[in-house]
């Protein structure tokens, strides 16, 4: 009996991509530059683990706050795409976790006089992937699973358009929740890849700020009201 190659069929945009769902062409060429082409799915190996920034808080003096992560498939990390023998990894689409997480990651932030910005960095198992493309083979770098592993990180955060200001009350908390998101450019590297990601939030995907002030403080959207997909930073 004649044995069947393990490929799995995938269609790939190859080029610079934005974060987020990849757009198809409506026709099909051959692989040369950034065009688009048909592959099949082969064999993988790993490529290791690497940290990719799934949520941050911003937290100016007197603020707490609470980041919870549960659900993967509310994540779309993208992924890096490059034919063999040639240069380095360039963007080549998004991909969405298929299934969700077992695992959460709890992380309650205290109220401190000490202004804050915390990433919060989930550890992904990438590997990487051969695939035939029109007659040429080519590689694939993706995550395919969580370890459940969560690392926060201290940096600096963005700047906030205060005409998408949101007041919260004394001693009150604001969480978003179901219908927002936020993106992140530079969101991990591996393997000489630098990619970005975004994570939507739901009831497993939370973020939580809580003025501990009794008096009225704000949030600030970054690029959009924060019932939107924005980033969101406080106010002091």
């Amino acid at each position: 009996m004649r044995s069947v190659p393990r490929f799995a069929a995938v269609l790939l945009t190859i080029g610079a991509l934005a974060v987020g769902p990849p757009r198809w062409p409506r026709r099909r060429t051959r692989c040369s530059g950034a065009v688009s082409c048909a592959c099949l799915r082969g064999d993988s190996k790993a490529a290791g683990v690497a940290p990719v920034t799934v949520g941050e808080l911003d937290l100016k003096p007197h603020w707490g706050g609470q980041f919870n992560y549960t659900n993967t498939n509310t994540s779309t990390v993208e992924v890096g795409f490059r034919f063999e023998g040639e240069g380095g990894w360039s963007g080549g689409g998004s991909t969405t976790f298929a299934k969700a997480g077992s695992s959460e990651s709890i992380n309650p932030i205290a109220a401190d006089p000490v202004p804050r910005h915390i990433i919060f960095r989930a550890d992904m198992v990438f590997r990487t992937f051969r695939l035939e493309c029109e007659g040429r083979t080519a590689y694939m770098l993706e995550p395919t699973e969580w370890t459940g592993g969560m690392r926060p990180e201290w940096t600096t955060g963005p700047r906030c358009d205060k005409r998408f200001l949101a007041s919260v009350g004394p001693n009150a908390s604001y969480a978003r929740q179901v219908g927002s998101s936020q993106s992140f450019s530079g969101a991990f590297s591996i393997a000489g890849f630098i990619g970005g990601a975004s994570s939507a939030n739901s009831r497993s995907v939370r973020h939580e700020w809580r003025n501990s002030y009794p008096q009225i403080r704000n949030l600030c959207g970054v690029s959009d009201l924060i019932t939107k997909d924005t980033r969101v930073v406080s106010f002091s």
